[in-house]
């Protein structure tokens, strides 16, 4: 084993431990409306005061969430990163601990489920202010139900319980049900929550690429026509220089950034791996990833976090950059970017990685799903890839 891939697994470990002592809890960037201060005065009912306290609270050189009684919890996106990493290993090594893992936060998760919609369905543990929506505690998104139910996916792949697929096949009835449709001629475009019309990209490939891959074991067509008309929605908005905006339909989604560019790029290319439907999608996947790797990153593998400035330099970046150079065959690139974030945005010591360089100083707060739970994922897809990659190139040479 190499030095580098040795720091890899140095580092996944060192996170899994810090992971394990906090019992899979944490905070995240986006729960400032979940101090118990704020919520008891008048400015919380207001989107503009909401707004403004979420992002002082997310930019803040210190955790102050202990002294604004903001707890932790458990975030459902996390637990579903952790589950699909847990498969990864599981699927890759066949040590038992990683699969009793998987389980174990499974229903973690199932336990999480929220209860108001007939279908299966995830939500944030915090309420969240944006500029276009608010979402209060306990309404479903897209995001979080579409990336459990691909976790319970992979667990099924590994243990075949029928238990797991069928969650997965009725959670297609919730985003296909319950969320909001804006249909055109271009195609299909899902809302974020039940209670918005917001248009975003990345939901939109997000919720496709998990309707192709349902479609796939059930054999159901129209979850594939949908999946398509959705596809072909985003696709038709794709730039001339292969960018997408985040979403359309409102001035303030009209910006390109690092990790959703990297989302639509992920989740189209799992919708071609599902269908094994390459035209005319593939061209519009090489135009996004060649935009992609030559805008985001530095040569060094630091991440841009907008198209057009360097900073934030931010850990959902940097983790998002290693799965879609990894995916996309790039395995320097992506080593590339492990390395610098490694050496910049860890702490040995403790297990954790940082959420933020700013030019004037370093957010070194650990969050449970925007950074803790994106770089397990992250490490363990690059590690599991360049395993199956050497057993693969093992096995090309004993043939010769």
């Amino acid at each position: 084993m190499d030095t580098f891939n040795r720091t890899l697994i140095q580092a996944l470990f060192s996170l899994e431990r810090y992971c394990e002592k906090v019992l899979w809890k944490g905070y995240d960037p986006y729960d400032g409306l979940n101090s118990l201060l704020f919520k008891i005065t008048p400015f919380y009912k207001k989107p503009a005061f909401r707004l403004a306290w979420s992002f002082l609270v997310r930019n803040l050189p210190f955790n102050a969430r202990p002294f604004l009684l903001i707890s932790k919890g458990y975030n459902p996106k996390a637990l579903a990163l952790f589950i699909s990493s847990y498969s990864r290993l599981y699927s890759t090594f066949k040590e038992p601990v990683y699969l009793s893992k998987a389980r174990f936060l499974a229903k973690i998760l199932q336990s999480k489920q929220i209860k108001d919609f007939t279908a299966p369905s995830w939500g944030y543990n915090f309420p969240w202010q944006s500029k276009v929506l608010f979402a209060p505690e306990g309404v479903p998104n897209a995001i979080c139900t579409t990336f459990a139910g691909q976790a319970l996916l992979d667990l099924w792949e590994i243990t075949k319980q029928n238990e797991f697929a069928n969650i997965a096949r009725a959670i297609c009835d919730f985003l296909l049900n319950d969320l909001n449709k804006l249909e055109t001629q271009k195609g299909i475009c899902f809302s974020y929550t039940p209670l918005d019309n917001v248009w975003v990209h990345n939901v939109n490939l997000w919720i496709a690429a998990f309707l192709s891959r349902v479609w796939s074991l059930t054999g159901e067509d129209f979850l594939l026509e949908i999946a398509k008309k959705a596809v072909n929605f985003t696709l038709s908005y794709q730039n001339s220089d292969g960018s997408w905006f985040y979403g359309t339909g409102n001035k303030n989604l009209l910006y390109i950034d690092n990790y959703h560019t990297g989302f639509n790029i992920v989740a189209l290319r799992e919708f071609i791996n599902y269908t094994g439907e390459s035209s005319p999608y593939e061209s519009h996947l090489r135009r996004g990833y060649d935009y992609y790797k030559r805008t985001f990153f530095l040569p060094s593998g630091a991440p841009r976090y907008y198209h057009n400035k360097l900073f934030p330099m931010d850990i959902h970046c940097s983790a998002q950059g290693i799965i879609t150079h990894t995916l996309m065959g790039d395995i320097e690139r992506a080593k590339k970017i492990a390395e610098w974030t490694i050496e910049n945005m860890f702490n040995p010591q403790k297990g954790f990685f940082y959420y933020r360089k700013l030019p004037a100083y370093t957010i070194k707060i650990p969050f449970i799903r925007w950074g803790e739970g994106w770089m397990f994922y992250a490490l363990t897809y690059l590690i599991t890839t360049q395993n199956t990659l050497s057993a693969v190139s093992l096995a090309n040479k004993e043939k010769r």
